[in-house]
């Protein structure tokens, strides 16, 4: 059984992954929607449009007819979709035909996308159960780990935070001690007094300016690494999905009990 003979009747969904930025290709099968990323993490430009199954919106789609027929149709207006190098709103293309995403005209064959979709769904009719029609028992996936991951980068998130709390609470300590310098360089009465007072508002001033300077203090840095830490270990255990589950605390996604790309089922 060819490809396009698995496809007959299906729409393949062709669009920019929302996480990793690779090629995300989405087919639909048995009323759920299956997923595959197509090359490396980043490699899909921003022209190109994000996938997003559970809301049935792509870059554009490949419709697959009853007798074999291939159709590419662009499902935005903003989009920019290219068949052989001619932009399209929808065209008739041979397995051998190019796709151009994008302005940046991202290049992937029809081949490519539907060799991925067959697979899709050959592998879930291969696990479907062949014993008398049984049903096949759906495989669930433990995330116990993710709590660990989820726990440590709740602690120094709300670590760092109240770390910036503080940094700001001496920065106006600096600015305290600048006014107290001033106000006793007025007072004229205190005599030698005034300009010992004033050099030590003025030292604790320049000790407490110069360490906010030290770029390891900067939020903006340490939670840049934190966040790019967790992106890499907060991530579906499916090895066929391998998605960072976003921001989702793990009480909720031990609630929920599935992952919000792939659909698989978890345990904890």
């Amino acid at each position: 059984m060819s490809n396009l003979d698995i496809l007959q009747g299906k729409t393949i969904l062709i669009g920019r992954e929302p996480v990793n930025a690779r090629l995300m290709v989405s087919v639909e099968v048995n009323g759920k929607s299956k997923v595959a990323a197509i090359g490396a993490m980043n490699s899909v430009p921003n022209s190109v449009s994000r996938c997003l199954p559970a809301k049935n919106t792509a870059h554009c789609k490949i419709g697959i007819s009853a007798v074999g027929n291939i159709t590419v149709t662009n499902l935005k207006p903003d989009n920019f979709t290219y068949v052989n190098d001619m932009e399209i709103v929808s065209k008739t293309v041979k397995p051998d035909g190019m796709l151009g995403l994008g302005k940046d005209r991202f290049p992937v064959s029809v081949n490519t996308v539907v060799e991925v979709a067959a697979k899709l769904i050959g592998a879930d009719v291969a696990g479907s159960g062949r014993n008398g029609g049984d049903k096949k028992m759906e495989k669930t996936y433990s995330i116990c780990h993710l709590e660990k991951v989820w726990n440590e980068y709740d602690t120094a998130r709300t670590g760092e935070q109240l770390a910036e709390s503080k940094r700001n609470s001496i920065q106006r300590l600096v600015s305290i001690f600048s006014s107290c310098g001033i106000f006793f360089m007025a007072i004229e009465n205190m005599g030698a007094l005034r300009f010992v007072l004033t050099g030590i508002s003025i030292l604790i001033s320049i000790i407490f300016f110069v360490r906010g300077l030290n770029p390891s203090n900067s939020l903006l840095l340490r939670l840049k690494e934190l966040d790019a830490d967790f992106r890499k270990k907060y991530v579906c255990p499916n090895e066929d999905c391998q998605h960072f589950v976003g921001n989702i605390p793990y009480d909720v996604l031990r609630t929920n009990k599935k992952c919000p790309y792939c659909g698989c089922r978890y345990e904890a």
